[in-house]
Protein backbone atom coordinates (compact mmCIF):
# COMPACT_ATOMS: atom_id res chain seq x y z
CA UNK A 1 0.00 0.00 0.00
CA UNK A 2 1.09 3.71 -0.61
CA UNK A 3 -0.60 6.44 1.99
CA UNK A 4 -3.76 5.04 1.81
CA UNK A 5 -4.15 3.80 -1.78
CA UNK A 6 -4.15 -0.25 -2.22
CA UNK A 7 -1.71 -0.83 -5.40
CA UNK A 8 -2.71 -4.63 -5.19
CA UNK A 9 -6.06 -5.39 -4.05
CA UNK A 10 -6.31 -5.94 -0.58
CA UNK A 11 -5.20 -8.92 1.37
CA UNK A 12 -7.66 -10.99 -0.41
CA UNK A 13 -6.59 -11.38 -3.51
CA UNK A 14 -8.89 -11.92 -6.69
CA UNK A 15 -6.97 -14.61 -7.75
CA UNK A 16 -7.43 -16.55 -4.79
CA UNK A 17 -11.05 -16.69 -4.65
CA UNK A 18 -13.49 -19.48 -6.13
CA UNK A 19 -14.22 -18.39 -9.81
CA UNK A 20 -17.55 -19.42 -11.39
CA UNK A 21 -17.57 -20.60 -15.10
CA UNK A 22 -20.56 -19.06 -16.81
CA UNK A 23 -20.31 -20.23 -20.46
CA UNK A 24 -17.68 -22.44 -22.12
CA UNK A 25 -17.49 -23.51 -26.18
CA UNK A 26 -15.23 -25.66 -27.18
CA UNK A 27 -12.37 -22.66 -27.86
CA UNK A 28 -14.13 -20.23 -25.14
CA UNK A 29 -14.24 -20.23 -21.15
CA UNK A 30 -16.08 -17.07 -19.26
CA UNK A 31 -15.32 -17.01 -15.47
CA UNK A 32 -17.41 -14.68 -13.03
CA UNK A 33 -16.27 -13.70 -9.70
CA UNK A 34 -18.81 -11.44 -7.18
CA UNK A 35 -16.80 -9.89 -4.66
CA UNK A 36 -18.98 -8.42 -2.02
CA UNK A 37 -19.83 -5.02 -0.52
CA UNK A 38 -16.80 -4.86 2.57
CA UNK A 39 -14.39 -7.65 1.33
CA UNK A 40 -10.98 -6.54 2.17
CA UNK A 41 -12.48 -3.18 3.10
CA UNK A 42 -13.93 -1.74 -0.11
CA UNK A 43 -17.52 -0.20 -0.58
CA UNK A 44 -19.68 -1.66 -3.06
CA UNK A 45 -20.41 -4.77 -4.66
CA UNK A 46 -17.67 -5.92 -7.24
CA UNK A 47 -18.63 -8.16 -10.49
CA UNK A 48 -16.19 -8.81 -12.57
CA UNK A 49 -16.04 -11.22 -15.99
CA UNK A 50 -13.11 -12.51 -18.17
CA UNK A 51 -13.16 -14.74 -20.64
CA UNK A 52 -10.12 -16.83 -22.28
CA UNK A 53 -11.05 -17.46 -25.98
CA UNK A 54 -8.49 -19.47 -28.29
CA UNK A 55 -8.76 -17.91 -31.82
CA UNK A 56 -6.59 -18.40 -34.60
CA UNK A 57 -3.62 -19.50 -32.51
CA UNK A 58 -4.02 -17.06 -30.48
CA UNK A 59 -4.73 -16.99 -26.78
CA UNK A 60 -7.30 -13.87 -26.23
CA UNK A 61 -8.38 -12.69 -23.00
CA UNK A 62 -11.28 -10.60 -22.27
CA UNK A 63 -12.17 -9.14 -18.55
CA UNK A 64 -15.30 -6.73 -17.53
CA UNK A 65 -15.31 -5.19 -14.16
CA UNK A 66 -18.12 -2.99 -12.74
CA UNK A 67 -18.83 -1.47 -9.29
CA UNK A 68 -22.45 -0.26 -8.01
CA UNK A 69 -20.01 2.54 -5.56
Amino acid sequence: NDHGNTLHGGQIGLDTQIWTVSHHEEQALTLTLISPQGQDHFPGTLRIEVTYELKERQLRIHSRAQTDQ
